[in-house]
This record gives C-alpha cells, sequence and structure tokens, in this order.
C-alpha cells in the first residue's frame, strides 16, 4: 500500500483495522432520518457479541486546514462523541504527528500509513452512550442498504484499480528491460561489423580507444592532408629511433651477460 492521502485512502485503510466480516463500516452516518446537514465519515459497527456490539465514530482529516475547520466546528463531533463508545480522528500519518498536540481529551488518533494503521492515541471508551434517536437509526439504515451496493462497487472499483496499476507497471518494466536488451544486440552487431569490416577490434583493453585515435587521424587528413603526413613522418622517425635504441640496448645485454665456457659448465 502506498501512502495515503486522500479520504478515499484512509477509508480504504480503515477496513484493515474493522474488517468487513466482522464490522459494518457505515460511510457519510446522518443524524436524521433525512439524511441531510451534518455527517459523520464513518461509524463502525461491531456485528459480534464478542465485540461488544459497540459503536466506534470516525472523523477523517487529510489536511491541517481541514483538521482546523472541524475544531471551529464542534457541534458534529460533540453530537456523535456522546452517542458512540469511542470516537477517532484519522489522518495521514504526517498529518496526524501535527494533530495529536491538539488533540480534545477523550478522542483518539488513527495514524495511516504506507504499513497500514496504527494507533497514534487510544480513545477514553464511553460506557454510557446515549441511544440513538429512531430517525438517527433510520437514516443509518438508509446508508447502510447504499453501503450494500456501494461497498461491493467499491471493491469491485479498487480491485481493478490496483490490478490496472499493477499491470501498467509491470508494462512498463517490462517494455524498459525489453528496450535495453534490444539496444545491447543491436550495438553487439554494429561493433561485430565494424571489426569484421576493418580488421581492428573495438572490444578488449583500450580497443575504442585506438579505433579513435585512428578515426580522429583520418578525419584530419580529410581537412588537411599536407599535415598529417607530416605528423605520420614525424611519428615514423620516433618510431625508428625507439626500435634502433631498442636494438643498441640488445646487443649492449647481450655483449655483457656471455654464457659461462664450456669448461666451467663441466667443472662444478
Amino acid at each position: 500500500m502506498s501512502a495515503p492521502t486522500t479520504a478515499a485512502d484512509v477509508r480504504e485503510a480503515l477496513l484493515g483495522r474493522w474488517a468487513p466480516a466482522e464490522y459494518l463500516s457505515i460511510y457519510e452516518a446522518p443524524q436524521d432520518s433525512g439524511r441531510q446537514g451534518r455527517k459523520l465519515d464513518v461509524v463502525v459497527v461491531s456485528l459480534w457479541s464478542s465485540r461488544g456490539l459497540e459503536l466506534d465514530g470516525v472523523e477523517i482529516k487529510v489536511s491541517m486546514s481541514d483538521w482546523k475547520r472541524e475544531l471551529d466546528n464542534p457541534d458534529k463531533a460533540d453530537w456523535w462523541w456522546k452517542r458512540v463508545h469511542r470516537f477517532w480522528i484519522a489522518a495521514p500519518a504526517e498529518v496526524a504527528k501535527k494533530i495529536k498536540p491538539q488533540l480534545p481529551t477523550n478522542w483518539g488518533l488513527l495514524s495511516v500509513g504506507a504499513n497500514g494503521v496504527r494507533v497514534a492515541v487510544q480513545p477514553k471508551p464511553n460506557r454510557t452512550p446515549e441511544p440513538l434517536t429512531w430517525g438517527t437509526t433510520v437514516g443509518l439504515l438508509r446508508a447502510t442498504a447504499d453501503c450494500g451496493v456501494n461497498v461491493l462497487a467499491r471493491a469491485e472499483q479498487i480491485g481493478y484499480d490496483r490490478g490496472y496499476k499493477q499491470g501498467e507497471a509491470s508494462a512498463a518494466r517490462h517494455s524498459g528491460d525489453e528496450h535495453l536488451r534490444r539496444r545491447l544486440q543491436l550495438l553487439t552487431e554494429d561493433v561485430e561489423a565494424f571489426e569484421k569490416a576493418s580488421g581492428l577490434k573495438i572490444t578488449g583493453w583500450n580497443g575504442g580507444e585506438r579505433v579513435g585515435h585512428l578515426v580522429a587521424m583520418v578525419q584530419a587528413a580529410k581537412r588537411s592532408p599536407d599535415i598529417t603526413m607530416r605528423q605520420a613522418d614525424v611519428l615514423l622517425d620516433q618510431l625508428a629511433n625507439i626500435t634502433a635504441g631498442a636494438t643498441e640496448l640488445r646487443d649492449l645485454l647481450a655483449a655483457v651477460v656471455q654464457p659461462p665456457p664450456a669448461d666451467l659448465e663441466q667443472a662444478s
């Protein structure tokens, strides 16, 4: 999972904390049957007696400006805080760090990162929440009816989006590898063709540098043949001097290092 940045990302991550097999997550939970006015981002209902059949209220914040609006208008959160067993703020990890020092007493904080959901602050449980009115219950039932179909649609869309992104990434990765392999193959074929036609070896120790010097000399000869010929004559003279010096040195060494006489070899 990549780091969440949107409210939809956070909602999806929360399903890892409250698994659909054990909890019902009601999104945009209304306060009345008309589903008008302020809504809580998520109300989580535990579905098993072993879980206590409790309610968790979650408000999602993805920016500090969003959080500031929450603090400036506490009525919605206060209304739900009285009616759920635990009240949470859920935010991307970087935003949660900034929210934490400002978190009201008794609220919980969920930090949502690339590795899932972490409890940054435990809420103080509300042991005796106020009962929901019949209007609120009907509103939640209407929201739940939408959830049944919409959750399946969202799950299908999430699966499709993930598969599409993975396929896109895989295609890009493989096409990139194939492109590099093809370029290497063409380059190898070009080098082999050049070596065969010219009789020069590019591959091997300093082969490319030597061929480069030869090409540079040919290019210079095309621009100024006279100068290049003079340079070639100078190089030949230098080579002849080096050869003569090497021959003289070899003869001197041969005169100094003589094999021992045969009688000495026999004596030894």
